[in-house]
């Protein structure tokens, strides 16, 4: 349950812990250490998916990032926490498509949370 956005209603748990981090990037990241190409960029950051994304924007725009595997959360998780939409279309507007949805979990009554799977299709389908 560690996230950089604070507890919303759905969230469950307590805050144990506040620490200070650093933030880069993957853009920046990737510049700094000559990395030119990802394979799988793997995103479960509690709610911080799209800042993640906008991090990666160049490698996105460059087409070198192959697949995208993130969680997207329907419920209420976290405050400012952007709609799974919101994820979806940023994804899709730098033309990756939706591969797959897996296992929908539930949580009182309501869809939770799944992970997806995005291809670039220059990488074929």
């Amino acid at each position: 349950m560690s996230s950089f956005l604070a507890p919303e209603r759905d969230c469950w748990g307590e805050i144990a812990l506040r620490s200070q981090v650093k933030l880069e990037t993957m853009d920046d990241y990737t510049s700094l250490n000559q990395i030119s190409y990802v394979d799988i960029l793997k995103i479960d950051t509690q709610g911080f998916e799209l800042e993640v994304l906008k991090g990666a924007a160049r490698m996105m725009r460059e087409h070198r990032i192959r697949l995208i595997y993130a969680e997207l959360i329907f419920s209420e998780m976290y405050e400012g926490m952007p709609r799974f939409d919101e994820i979806l279309r940023f994804v899709l507007d730098r033309g990756f498509v939706l591969i797959s949805m897996y296992e929908v979990f539930h949580r009182d009554g309501r869809a939770g949370w799944t992970d997806v799977l995005f291809l670039d299709p220059r990488f074929g389908l």
